[in-house]
């Protein structure tokens, strides 16, 4: 299971919730809008059912003084879509994907003008209508675009997180007794410590 925190308020810092979904994941896909994405497989051990996550969530986000809106979905996409376009917390149990992104306008989806056109052109406005055309049509007409945008649409669309990775200091410090006035002792005592980093 997936949750996704977003906060609405524009300018808000998006580094706030790292360190907020930090306390409950390792691994965290952090967007360019205030928005973060983390796996919470496993927690249902420590907390309790995704209800009780997502209670977790709200009360770590109100002692930073944060109030995001909260999703938890079974994959990252469903989660974000639901997090960035609806208020509130949301726990869409697994086999609802499709349900809860149903009346969402097509505009919601990460997708170029040009399919977005075409859906308007054949009075496709929610997610929902898109979910119900046939995949082997709209596959010969629209591409794998139209496939994918299906499977978002239907909840169905599985991928790992971007995960952000810290920032790494690679330094080292070494005191010499004496001071060195050739190259030669300076390079092994450089090389020694460049084999430890």
């Amino acid at each position: 299971m997936f949750a996704c925190l977003h906060l609405p308020v524009p300018g808000s810092p998006a580094g706030c919730l790292v360190e907020l979904a930090g306390h409950f994941s390792p691994l965290i896909e952090a967007l360019s809008t205030p928005t973060v994405l983390f796996d919470v497989d496993g927690l249902e051990r420590l907390i309790g059912n995704p209800e009780k996550i997502a209670a977790a969530l709200a009360q770590h986000a109100a002692a930073l003084q944060l109030h995001p809106n909260i999703a938890l979905a079974a994959n990252p996409d469903t989660a974000l879509l639901v997090a960035l376009h609806l208020e509130g917390i949301h726990i869409i149990a697994p086999g609802y994907e499709a349900e809860a992104l149903s009346p969402m306008p097509t505009s919601v989806l990460s997708a170029s003008d040009e399919f977005l056109e075409t859906l308007g052109r054949w009075g496709i406005t929610r997610l929902g209508e898109l979910a119900a055309l046939p995949p082997l049509g709209l596959a010969a007409r629209l591409g794998a675009e139209g496939m994918r945008m299906q499977q978002l649409a239907l909840g169905q669309c599985v991928r790992p997180l971007r995960l952000v990775t810290p920032d790494e200091d690679y330094a080292a410090r070494f005191d010499l007794e004496h001071p060195v006035a050739l190259l030669e002792p300076l390079l092994f005592y450089i090389s020694a410590i460049l084999n430890d980093l």
